[in-house]
């Protein structure tokens, strides 16, 4: 109150933080728009923001597609590509393309789609992308691989033991 008047005092603050959302009540925020057209000042009738899920929130109001990083989301979809083709021997495959990034040297697919499957966060990605693996023509071919090593080790036991 200033002399005998009541002043109404108006608070604007802009963010791109959900977190800053999630703490206002619904009715007290005006979303800009990412259409040009319709950008008048938006309200958005009847949505809860108070205590929402911080992913709903970026997704819905913050025009984020996907809640990881662009590169992580292709990446992640390029292996399941490779997981469900039938692999090729051809130097440029999909899988050889994407191994490439994070290995100088393949020897063995299955190895290397595991241990670059080992390095993503997210358990429901990499849970899933580990299940596909297993049932990959690249688990076939490391099964393959591992027999014939059990074989040799066979063959190098017995040769030891002719000596």
């Amino acid at each position: 109150i200033w002399r005998g008047k009541l002043k109404k005092v108006q608070i604007i603050e802009t963010t791109n933080s959900p977190f800053i959302i999630s703490d206002i009540l619904g009715e007290d925020i005006t979303y800009l728009s990412e259409d040009k057209i319709n950008e008048n000042n938006k309200k958005r009738d009847g949505e809860c923001t108070l205590g929402q899920n911080i992913h709903k929130l970026l997704r819905d109001n913050f025009f984020m597609r996907y809640t990881i990083g662009e590169y992580a989301r292709e990446l992640i979809e390029n292996i399941m590509l490779c997981l469900n083709e039938e692999k090729e021997h051809d130097e440029s495959n999909r899988a050889e393309k994407i191994l490439r990034l994070y290995f100088d040297e393949i020897q063995n697919y299955y190895d290397a789609f595991h241990l670059l499957i080992d390095q993503i966060g997210e358990p429901v990605y990499k849970n899933t992308l580990k299940k596909m693996l297993d049932l990959s023509p690249f688990a076939e071919e490391n099964k393959d691989i591992e027999k014939q090593i059990r074989e040799l080790e066979e063959k190098i036991q017995k040769l030891k033991e002719r000596r």
